[in-house]
């Protein structure tokens, strides 16, 4: 499966590198150092700006993304209803995270017109603040909850279809205004930066949710004792909740003239 799926990535990279042109007006440009692009978009007040609060919701959305499989076997697990509904051979994991991402992409052509009408930092902050109460939600599932989680997912999954659209959006005005004040173009900079901090906080948080969760005396494909699920709720729950809290206040800093609209 593994290599199925890697081969399946591949394909489609060396399709994107094939197709992709890039635009004739930005044949000729002179090079950039590639470590004083770096810097200078630090020095650029709107992105670090924006880079802290993004940073803190990356953090906060890593965590879920690793325990969701296993609060779904070990807390919610698969009730006799479930089962007599649904075929076997489809987890009910995988479920969750059709629901989720199906929310996601379904809200998308809401968050554009919102975002046109109050702002995007405003449409960011709604998205952040709904994805902190259904990750506090979290907290109170229990066997058999698969409803409630369900309503949990639909409403983060509308905020993470947000999370797609209006945060990269930003960064396109933040480099607008980069190039207005410069004359350079840093695209290739902006996005890395960004992108990077999205795996980092994939990678970090991934490794110490294990680490804890193999301290607290998680055993793989047991039922598990009440403090590994209270520490899984906790993680899962609190955590991203305080993050999401953070960024959220760290958003009411960011200000720049392309916010205001799409």
């Amino acid at each position: 499966m593994g290599g199925i799926l890697g081969a399946g990535v591949a394909v489609f990279l060396i399709f994107a590198a094939v197709v992709s042109r890039e635009r004739s007006d930005f044949h000729g440009r002179p090079a950039m150092n590639p470590y004083a692009g770096w810097l200078a978009t630090f020095r650029n007040p709107h992105f670090a700006r924006l880079l802290i609060p993004f940073i803190c919701s990356s953090f906060g959305a890593a965590v879920p993304a690793v325990l969701v499989i296993y609060v779904a076997v070990y807390i919610i697990g698969t009730p006799e209803w479930w089962t007599s509904m649904i075929p076997g051979w489809i987890p009910t994991w995988s479920y969750y995270l059709l629901l989720y991402f199906v929310s996601g992409v379904l809200s998308l052509p809401v968050w554009d017109p919102v975002s046109r009408h109050i702002g995007k930092r405003n449409t960011w902050f709604i998205a952040i603040v709904i994805s902190t109460f259904t990750s506090a939600d979290c907290f109170w599932l229990s066997e058999g909850s698969i409803v409630y989680f369900s309503f949990i997912l639909v409403f983060g999954g509308i905020a993470f279809g947000n999370f797609l659209a209006i945060p990269p959006s930003m960064v396109a005005d933040v480099i607008k205004w980069d190039e207005v004040e410069t004359g350079k173009r840093r695209e290739g900079n902006y996005f890395a930066i960004w992108a990077f901090t999205t795996k980092f906080g994939a990678a970090v948080t991934g490794f110490i949710v294990l680490q804890v969760l193999e301290h607290v005396g998680y055993v793989p494909n047991v039922p598990q004792k009440e403090t590994v699920k209270t520490w899984m709720l906790v993680m899962y729950a609190w955590f991203p909740a305080l993050c999401y809290l953070l960024s959220a206040l760290m958003l009411l800093r960011v200000s720049c003239p392309g916010f205001r609209s799409n």
